[in-house]
C-alpha cells in the first residue's frame, strides 16, 4: 500500500502523511498513536496482511474512542511479493505463501467494536468514506480489490510493461 499511497495521495502538508518503508503492519497501530496525538480525523490505509498483523488495535481504537478511519485494501494475498515472483522470478509463485483467504476486515471491525462495511466499486467506495469521515467512532472499510492490480511504483519496471 506504500507504493500506492506514497504517489496518489496528495499531500498538502509536510506533517500530513506517514508511512515506513518495508515494514509490514506498521500501519494499523501507527495511525491510532497518531490519531491520539493529533484532534483532526486519521485516516489509515493499509494492505489486508498488514491489517491482519495487528486487527485486535481496533478494540483498542473503539476503548479509546478513536475516530480512525481505517481503509483496507483486501486482494487476499501479499501482492508485491506475488508480482515480485511473478514479473522477476518468472512466474515461479509460491502461492502457499502469498495467497490467502477472503477475510472481510469491515466484518472483523464490527465485531471488536468499530462501525464499517464492505466495498466493491469507487462509488460505493466514496460513499463508505463519506460516512466514515463523519463518524465520531473507528470505521474500518475492507475495500475487495484485484491481486493482478499494479502499483505505481515497483522495483522491476525493467522486466515488464505495464498499463496504469
Amino acid at each position: 500500500m506504500a507504493a500506492w499511497t506514497g504517489v496518489l495521495f496528495p499531500a498538502l502538508r509536510y506533517d500530513a502523511f506517514f508511512r515506513a518503508v518495508g515494514s509490514l503492519g506498521w500501519a494499523l497501530p501507527a495511525s491510532l498513536g497518531v490519531q491520539i496525538a493529533r484532534q483532526e480525523k486519521v485516516v489509515c490505509v493499509t494492505g489486508d496482511r498488514g491489517a491482519g498483523y495487528h486487527l485486535a488495535d481496533i478494540e483498542t481504537a473503539v476503548r479509546y474512542k478513536l475516530p480512525v478511519v481505517i481503509i483496507a485494501m483486501n486482494n487476499s494475498a501479499l501482492a508485491f511479493e506475488y508480482h515480485e515472483q511473478k514479473y522477476r522470478w518468472n512466474g515461479n509463485v509460491v502461492a502457499g505463501v502469498n495467497d490467502f483467504g477472503r477475510v472481510d476486515f469491515a466484518a472483523a471491525g464490527i465485531a471488536l467494536g468499530a462501525r464499517g462495511g464492505r466495498v466493491t466499486g469507487r462509488d460505493k467506495f466514496a460513499a463508505a468514506l463519506a460516512i466514515a469521515m463523519k463518524a465520531s467512532d473507528p470505521f474500518v472499510i475492507d475495500v475487495v480489490i484485484d491481486k493482478e492490480a499494479f502499483p505505481p511504483v515497483t522495483n522491476f519496471d525493467a522486466v515488464m510493461e505495464r498499463k496504469l
